[in-house]
């Protein structure tokens, strides 16, 4: 039993911060204005030629705007926990090491890898889709040439393999990686480059779009909500994955000059500036076309060619180009410091914990992945490639929301936020010293505010509910995450037997299963706010996590609809009957 109780500490032991002393092993060199672009680069990938089209045309009709609206208002939510976590841990590692420090090593090594697939997958799909966008204006002159040329007019049959090797998507990859491999600043101005020609051309497809459209196209047809307030509602499901990418901006915690202001006020910029852009583009296609004429594959480009603005489509062609190409900037850059982070802590070799002494990047990470990632590129199909995107969002969008709630209500003497110098005492208890003058911390049980000292009651029972003996008796901050655990697990359940069950009210079991599941759902989640939280006014805190857990967990779960993450603009979302 020793063993096993050895073993559960070990791999729920949590990482502990010294934000006193600010690492210096990278170069300090990026602004708020850096990050703003960073985070762009990231969530405004080619998808939004293709997702804005296929939700008008499949789920939501005219109003996928207000799809995108909703979609905006979950991700913002998502960002306020990053934005919590990141004015507390300015360290590298985003998602990853904000689940260590708060939550346990088990936890951060399994979100860590998963984010490492997803953005392997990333950077191989998006690759291939400006290959795939490159060769299509070229009548797909390189496709053809590769198959006669080098596999002497034969096609490779495989269910994992492409039929042929796509060396254009490898070439962009290794690009890329020389990029970024060359340094922070230069890769975020070549970002910057990207996206400010990007938004250029977004600006002239806005006006045209405009100029040659007819409002009546937004109440043809069945009207601006066709497919009611479910579509509108599923469209958001859909629409929250274009917002994906933001936790680029939290990676480069130690690369900005003041990350525990900069990195906050950067996740609100480009969420909005994102949600505004893909609003008026997802509105101006709407009013460009019907949404029954929209062709989600190349919506902008067949929507022009209508109008006889043939012309128009290349330019969407170079829009796509740039907007893949600083996905994979973005993406690569990230991969590169979340290997590095997991090296660092002895998750990973450490030989890739290695960063340059010239360009501070860590370019053992940057060329082995890169490496990897362009070899997928070349030779694994599309569709094999995207299938792994959305497993690391909803898995680290998930416990970030639950990880704030289990801080929030953690005593202060355990909380990140109080990670300040770090001494050991003489009887080996660790103590935790606040740089702000107004609190100190020397045991579990008080806190001095102002030369008074008073016990610490965060994660215990509030005074009104102390007679619920049922809670207490209980370490503070203990019963919380139990609760947490289970208004999860009974609200999965519940949505499975929903989802799967096409006649559910045939059967009166499992009616009241059902019932049931979402009674103890509801019965745990308001267990937690009877106990008190804690106020840290030295940091930001946001309030709405618990909502937006629960939004999340309905999300992921509750909706019928299957979508990939590729933010490619080639891939055809997959709406399931």
């Amino acid at each position: 039993m020793e063993v096993l109780s050895e073993c559960f500490t070990n791999i729920n032991r949590r990482k502990k911060i010294d934000n006193s002393e600010p690492s210096e092993t990278f170069q300090r060199c990026l602004s708020v204005v850096d990050l703003t672009y960073i985070g762009l680069g990231s969530m405004i990938g080619t998808g939004l030629f293709v997702v804005g089209g296929e939700v008008a045309k499949s789920i939501a009709g005219p109003a996928v705007v207000i799809s995108f609206l909703f979609g905006a208002c979950a991700a913002l939510l998502s960002a306020f926990c990053y934005a919590e976590f990141s004015s507390q841990v300015a360290r590298t590692g985003s998602a990853y090491i904000y689940t260590y420090v708060s939550i346990g090593e088990i936890w951060a090594f399994a979100i860590g890898w998963n984010m490492v697939l997803e953005y392997i997958s990333m950077i191989s799909s998006v690759a291939r889709a400006i290959s795939a966008t490159v060769d299509s204006v070229m009548d797909f002159k390189i496709k053809n040439a590769t198959i006669e040329y080098i596999l002497n007019g034969n096609r490779w049959e495989s269910p994992i393999f492409e039929e042929y090797p796509d060396l254009l998507a490898g070439t962009f990859v290794v690009i890329v990686v020389l990029l970024v491999s060359l340094g922070t600043k230069l890769s975020s101005a070549v970002t910057m480059i990207c996206i400010n020609v990007l938004f250029i051309i977004l600006f002239m497809i806005a006006v045209i779009s405009f100029v040659y459209g007819d409002i009546a196209n937004l109440t043809s047809e069945g009207g601006y909500f066709p497919y009611g307030i479910g579509g509108v509602l599923e469209g958001a499901a859909v629409c929250f994955v274009t917002y994906s990418g933001f936790e680029v901006i939290c990676i480069s915690s130690e690369e900005c000059t003041t990350p525990k202001k900069s990195i906050p006020i950067a996740l609100g910029a480009a969420l909005g500036i994102v949600s505004l852009t893909y609003i008026i583009v997802s509105g101006s296609l709407t009013y460009l076309v019907p949404y029954g004429d929209i062709v989600p594959e190349a919506a902008f480009s067949t929507a022009f060619m209508e109008h006889g603005l043939a012309w128009m489509a290349y330019i969407v062609t170079v829009a796509i180009i740039l907007a893949g190409f600083s996905t994979l900037i973005t993406a690569l850059y990230f991969l590169a410091r979340l290997i590095y982070a997991l090296s660092i802590d002895g998750l990973f070799f450490k030989t890739f914990s290695a960063v340059n002494a010239t360009t501070q990047v860590p370019v053992k990470a940057t060329i082995t992945f890169g490496a990897i990632c362009t070899l997928l590129s070349i030779f694994l199909k599309y569709d094999v490639l995207v299938t792994f995107l959305s497993i690391g969002t909803l898995c680290a969008y998930t416990i970030m929301s639950g990880a704030v709630i289990v801080l929030r209500y953690r005593p202060k003497s355990e909380s990140i936020s109080h990670y300040g110098h770090i001494d050991a005492s003489s009887d080996g208890m660790t103590l935790y010293t606040h740089t702000n003058n107004s609190v100190h911390l020397d045991t579990d049980e008080e806190e001095s505010i102002d030369g008074v000292r008073v016990p610490d009651k965060t994660g215990t029972l509030r005074t009104q509910f102390a007679g619920l003996s049922v809670f207490s008796g209980y370490k503070p901050g203990v019963v919380v995450p139990f609760a947490l655990l289970g208004f999860v697990f009974f609200s999965v359940i519940g949505m499975l037997i929903l989802n799967n069950v096409s006649d559910l009210l045939s059967s009166v079991g499992l009616t009241l299963v059902v019932i049931i599941l979402f009674i103890l759902s509801l019965g745990s989640f308001a267990i937690i706010p009877l106990h008190k939280h804690s106020v840290d006014t030295g940091h930001i805190q946001v309030g709405l996590v618990a909502v937006r857990y629960l939004f999340l967990s309905l999300r992921g779960i509750g909706y019928r609809v299957t979508f990939c993450v590729c933010q490619t603009g080639l891939c055809r979302l997959c709406i399931s009957e």
